[in-house]
């Protein structure tokens, strides 16, 4: 039986490679220098105003009280709502979230931790890029370019100062280390990339729903065309696959709980009113708006350089045959759906293809047009000289200045945030089907006798369990002001009774009967059936990358053979 060598496999090559070489290095700090000039907004105690920035943070402060109350995976925020609470963790993106506790923990205040995350995905996009451009087109320089391309695209700023989107931002930070791990696997044939794939593929997805739906069948593709070999395809569909089972505990419960929430209902039509003009992705003027069409609204440019290598390598492609023709077709063909999905042309696929409708905002689609852009930058500029590369580079750092653009606010207190009343969300995302919609106002009583003569004692309400005691002169109704969603049960003497959530007076609050008597009651909100399926496959995959550890040498040698 194969031993697992700890110490060899928690190092990767990666570090050392950077420190022998020293072109890398170099690159990689430069990287980091540029990132930080970029980033020179952040280095004050103001925060600053966005779409999203103040609802994320808020969410952090959801994520801490989770966890601290041992809460894990971390579901429900129970003061969330106006204390209603809410299930909008099961179906956002978590990553965010669960780096901001440590980060909490170490000293941050709530708006540092989210300028550390969203500073740090904004620095790791360049670096990320650029190890994946190295590794497929082996030209340092050209990767360079790509590298500053991509991490100074316009729709980086976008989702960095307009519309404070941390979880988008490290989305397509980790995005291009999918892909180096699919070179690494086809160039090596080493098992331990295809360990980085899945994992790296499941913090994808835990970085962002719509990033990750639109990027999968991307990358599911693009591994097949790299694949050098048979057993090489076959290990990366499984890598593939084993980052499914990995983030399941998440996404399979915010695909298949949905229909308990209200998203359809609000957000199903948005996209009808969210077409940008074709020449706006090319260039429109920044604004700060939430909607592409009005005056003042955000730009949903892909940004001129882009286009004119996207215009370049299409001439390329039709007169000169040239190396890796295949993945530089590939993603042309990406950007060109991508844009023509952005656009109102492709109205007829948005109303007929339901995934696409939840995604909202066609514009949404910039993202991954700018990605396969940068990628096109990568394999089509080999072909100009070290002089120009480094020029070009130069230049658009210097024009990516003018998308600095921030209206500084006041910070606000931690305890600002942990009594947050909102939701986090503006579309009734994640309000339950059973009430009449999110709260606006806080209960008068977290728990409350509506029916019967009792007294109601030794309450205690953690975030996602509420214990009471109960001396009831007669049978009683009681009403726990908490929206009723399906995990949430209630133990009287230990002994699990009946849950009413549609009486007409308390719509979709959880209402139960108690006896006569003394009695104890927990009200606690568990996994339900869905979610704990859902947790054991992620068992399943971290048990198969075990696995897959204590046999890697084996395997190797049948990967080589």
């Amino acid at each position: 039986m194969g031993q697992l060598h700890c110490g060899h496999y928690l190092n990767t090559d990666l570090p050392i490679k950077m420190f022998k070489d020293n072109a890398t290095l170099t690159k990689i700090f430069l990287f980091f220098v540029i990132g930080l000039l970029f980033l020179y907004p952040l280095f004050t105690n103001k925060f600053y105003l966005s779409h999203d920035g103040q609802a994320q943070v808020a969410r952090f402060g959801a994520y801490l009280k989770a966890f601290n109350d041992g809460d894990i995976p971390l579901r429900w925020a129970g003061d969330l709502n106006y204390r209603y609470g809410s299930p909008v963790l099961i179906f956002y993106y978590p990553l965010p979230g669960i780096l901001s506790i440590p980060l909490y923990e170490l000293g941050a205040t709530f708006e540092s931790a989210f300028k550390i995350i969203v500073g740090f995905s904004f620095i790791l996009s360049f670096i990320s890029f650029y190890l994946w451009m190295v590794e497929l087109t082996k030209n340092k320089d050209s990767s360079f370019l790509a590298s500053i391309v991509y991490g100074l695209l316009p729709y980086h700023f976008l989702n960095l100062y307009v519309r404070g989107d941390i979880a988008e931002s490290l989305a397509l930070a980790i995005a291009p280390l999918v892909f180096y791990s699919i070179e690494k696997l086809n160039n090596t044939k080493e098992i331990k990339y295809a360990i980085y794939l899945s994992v790296l593929y499941s913090l994808l997805i835990l970085s962002h729903n719509s990033v990750s739906l639109l990027m999968s069948p991307i990358i599911l593709i693009y591994s097949l065309i790299r694949a050098g070999s048979k057993k090489i395809s076959i290990i990366s569909i499984a890598s593939i696959i084993i980052g499914l089972f990995l983030s399941s505990f998440f996404w399979l419960p915010a695909l298949l709980e949905a229909k308990y929430t209200n998203s359809h209902l609000f957000v199903a039509d948005m996209y009808k009113n969210n077409f940008p003009s074709f020449v706006s992705l090319i260039y429109s003027k920044w604004g700060f708006g939430a909607s592409v069409n009005d005056q003042g609204g955000l730009s949903p440019q892909i940004g001129i350089v882009p286009w004119i290598f996207v215009l370049m390598t299409g001439l390329l492609i039709a007169f000169k045959k040239i190396k890796l023709m295949n993945i530089l077709i590939f993603w042309m063909i990406i950007f060109i759906v991508c844009v023509f999905l952005t656009i109102k042309p492709s109205i007829f696929f948005w109303q007929h293809l339901p995934l696409l409708s939840l995604l909202q905002f066609p514009w949404r689609f910039v993202g991954i047009a700018s990605f396969a852009a940068a990628a096109i930058v990568g394999i089509f500029s080999p072909y100009l000289n070290k002089d120009k590369i480094y020029l070009l580079s130069a230049l658009i750092i210097i024009y990516s200045f003018t998308f600095i653009k921030i209206q500084g606010i006041n910070p606000k207190s931690n305890q600002f945030y942990l009594n947050y009343p909102g939701t986090t969300y503006y579309h009734g995302q994640a309000s339950s089907i059973w009430t009449a919609g999110d709260f606006g106002s806080f209960p008068k009583k977290s728990i409350d006798i509506i029916g019967g003569k009792g007294k109601i004692a030794d309450l205690t309400r953690k975030n996602s369990t509420h214990t009471f005691s109960v001396d009831a002169d007669t049978e009683l109704k009681i009403l726990d002001n908490t929206v009723y969603f399906p995990g949430w049960q209630v133990l009287i003497d230990g002994v699990k009774n009946p849950i009413e959530f549609q009486d007409m007076y308390h719509r979709g609050l959880i209402t139960f009967n108690v006896p006569k008597g003394k009695h104890s009651v927990i009200v606690n909100f568990k996994e339900s059936p869905m979610r704990l399926l859902s947790d054991i496959i992620s068992l399943f995959g971290i048990l198969v990358i075990i696995m897959l550890l204590m046999f890697n040498e084996k395997i190797d040698r049948f990967l080589s053979k």
